[in-house]
């Protein structure tokens, strides 16, 4: 499986690389290595047979076909065909496109060696299969991700650009406009806020209320969204999944580690809105999707736990640890998610051309 292939990648190169050559070597390595993964794949899931199908309706000229796509697409797509290249010269692209982007974002972020390791192996846990069949949202969210490291760095300008490019990749991207301004730093939430939100549409999501505020909602003013609006009465806290439960519990005891430094307020204010969104929109079909966009902070809940430790020796051996259960746990989804199962050599091919 390649994704074994991945995980002894990015150990190997951590261990015979040090911090600075790992940053300026390795880093770039595991991010072409995961984005060739991502752009060589064949026809994987239902998004993909959506982004096949549309593809060939653009090769055709059948406009018809392209409803649901944004132009973006349309326009990639035909310069892909045109230049003789089949749809998986498209994934490569917007693969390409994606983890160009993170790899930005992880530069300007600055975290060192074990910390990237720990948010890369919790990327293949929690975002990885999320994002590889949908690539039209994975390349919007990585570009709303950088879009809220420039509120923070107070480059507003850019950051609402960035948000207003990424909804022309996938338009509900521009549902994120609203909340760039909690990133700034002029916004301060203190951590009793931070634990209480969450919380609190945690145990909202248990109950239908969102459910029918929107329901009466779009019957009201005949919006029409009725197909987005799924799993009706479904109690969200059992449907939410152990693993994002787990998380949750982890970021919440974070605020009861003492630490002066204030490095990480980005990094709770992200973790925060993802599981209140997650779980305010857990049950909604399609609109809990909402939620992508944030979905890269939950790969760094580990690495601001790690930072909370002040002691390096403390800090290092619980990264270890946090390491080795990380690798577990990717073995274990590696040997029983369906996704994860299809990822075989077999299903992998260089043939670009139609």
């Amino acid at each position: 499986m390649v994704i074994y292939i991945e995980i002894i990648l990015i150990l190997l190169l951590s261990i015979i690389l040090k911090n600075d050559k790992f940053k300026k070597y390795g880093i770039p390595i595991i991010f072409i290595f995961t984005l060739l993964i991502v752009g060589t794949r064949n026809e994987l899931g239902l998004d993909d047979k959506n982004y096949i199908e549309i593809f060939n309706n653009v090769k055709i000229g059948n406009m018809n076909g392209t409803r649901n796509a944004e132009y973006s697409y349309i326009l990639i797509s035909q310069v892909v065909a045109k230049c003789g290249f089949n749809y998986k010269m498209l994934f490569l692209v917007y693969s390409i496109m994606t983890f160009g982007t993170m790899y930005i974002c992880i530069k300007k972020l600055d975290i060192n060696k074990i910390e990237f390791v720990i948010f890369m192996l919790s990327y293949l846990i929690f975002c990885f299969s999320a994002f590889l069949t949908t690539m039209r949202q994975a390349l919007a969210a990585s570009i709303v991700f950088l879009a809220f490291i420039m509120i923070k760095e107070k480059k507003y300008k850019r950051g609402i650009l960035l948000t207003i490019i990424a909804g022309f990749f996938h338009n509900s991207a521009w549902m994120c406009l609203p909340i760039l301004i909690i990133f700034s730093d002029r916004i301060k939430i203190n951590n009793k806020i931070k634990m209480l939100i969450p919380i609190l549409c945690l145990l909202i999501s248990k109950t239908n209320i969102v459910y029918v505020v929107i329901k009466l909602v779009n019957q009201k003013l005949h919006l029409g969204y009725d197909t987005y609006i799924l799993n009706v009465g479904e109690n969200n806290f059992v449907n939410s999944g152990i693993l994002v439960l787990l998380m949750f519990i982890i970021y919440e005891f974070q605020f009861f580690i003492k630490t002066s430094s204030k490095k990480d307020e980005f990094l709770y204010k992200g973790q925060l809105l993802y599981f209140s969104i997650f779980y305010i929109t857990s049950g909604l079909g399609f609109i809990r999707r909402f939620s992508y966009y944030l979905l890269l902070f939950e790969s760094f809940i580990l690495v601001s736990l790690t930072r909370k430790i002040e002691k390096h020796y403390q800090k290092n051996t619980i990264s270890i640890i946090i390491i080795i259960l990380l690798c577990a746990l990717n073995i274990y989804l590696i040997n029983s998610s369906d996704i994860f199962q299809n990822l075989k050599f077999e299903n992998f091919s260089l043939n670009f051309r139609s």
